[in-house]
């Protein structure tokens, strides 16, 4: 029986009300709603299928043709995934965080374009840098280079943070693009250049294509280019999940973004990075949140180096109390 077929489609105001009243609300609740279900176990579910209703429009699955879904790993990353059961027999992967997004009036085209192309040059570096390579082999188990327990590692960017590395990159694209255009024959701004030139401060403007379960650069050159750039500024580190959270891009802010794209890779950042689960809440912050994840960790510090002053000094602290009485 096919699972878009349990019931009609209900209305925003409905949906909204199954969900909760905010977006926060509703991410739990799918959340909740895919912990109890094991990878690559076919499940169905009248509230996804709901949900994939309001898929925004530059990317839909036929809700018509979903007979369940399945959690499964997505290369290249092979972060967990929501996928959907088609009655044609094949997969496809489905977005419920974007879903959710629409349904509460919050997506943007526009930021989600950038993130893809962020995510692109992310997958290049993952697939083609040498230093990334070397990272992942030497930091897959082992002590955390912020906190020191013995963890599983994920590979971050120490002193420089990725955003700041491909914001450089892209100025620098930038500038060259400028420089062709006043030298070319008249100054003419649609004369064709060589590659690898980005035209435009606005990241969706640049092509990709779709490799591997995974968007990369369309322009080889380009990604040729970004890869040496970034081989010869990146220093990488491995961190723990918790430490790799917290930290973020130190509140680094890409130029080319309108309003501010904050420089985390993982939660509300890529889509390909990071899986639903990770985009959700468990990836990483910056900004305000960074400061708030770091601030039991800094209270804890802090009791740390005012206990000593304090043990064995218990005559004396009862006659401070006395003196302020």
């Amino acid at each position: 029986m096919v699972a878009s077929s349990v019931s009609p489609v209900l209305s925003i105001e409905a949906l909204r009300a199954r969900l909760g009243a905010t977006m926060a609300s509703a991410r739990r609740r799918v959340l909740d709603l895919l912990k109890p279900h094991r990878l690559n176990q076919r499940f169905q579910s009248d509230l996804l299928v709901q949900l994939m209703h309001h898929q925004p429009s530059t990317r839909r699955v036929p809700v018509a043709q979903i007979d369940a879904f399945v959690r499964m790993k997505r290369p290249p990353h092979n972060n967990v995934c929501l996928f959907a059961v088609l009655s044609t027999g094949r997969t496809a992967d489905v977005s419920w965080l974007r879903s959710v997004r629409n349904l509460y009036g919050r997506h943007d085209e526009e930021a989600e374009a950038t993130r893809r192309v962020i995510a692109a040059f992310r997958n290049e570096i993952h697939t083609s840098s040498p230093k990334m390579r070397d990272a992942r082999a030497a930091f897959s188990v082992g002590p955390c280079a912020d906190c020191g327990k013995r963890r599983k590692l994920a590979i971050d960017h120490a002193g420089t943070p990725f955003a700041q590395i491909l914001d450089g990159f892209l100025i620098s694209s930038r500038a060259d693009w400028a420089a062709f255009v006043d030298a070319g024959s008249g100054g003419a701004a649609d004369a064709v250049p060589p590659p690898p030139f980005v035209p435009s401060s606005c990241m969706g403007s640049i092509a990709l294509r779709w490799y591997n379960g995974a968007h990369i650069l369309a322009d080889r050159i380009l990604a040729r280019l970004w890869c040496d750039w970034h081989e010869a500024r990146a220093e990488l580190v491995g961190l723990c999940k918790p430490c790799n959270s917290s930290k973020g891009s130190g509140g680094y802010r890409y130029s080319f973004s309108r309003g501010g794209h904050t420089g985390g890779g993982g939660a509300n950042d890529t889509e390909v990075v990071a899986g639903e689960e990770g985009r959700a809440g468990v990836g990483r912050r910056s900004g305000r949140g960074a400061a708030e994840a770091a601030r039991p960790t800094i209270m804890k510090a802090a009791r740390k180096r005012t206990r000593p002053e304090l043990k064995g000094s218990g005559a004396a602290a009862t006659s401070r109390k006395r003196g302020r009485n």
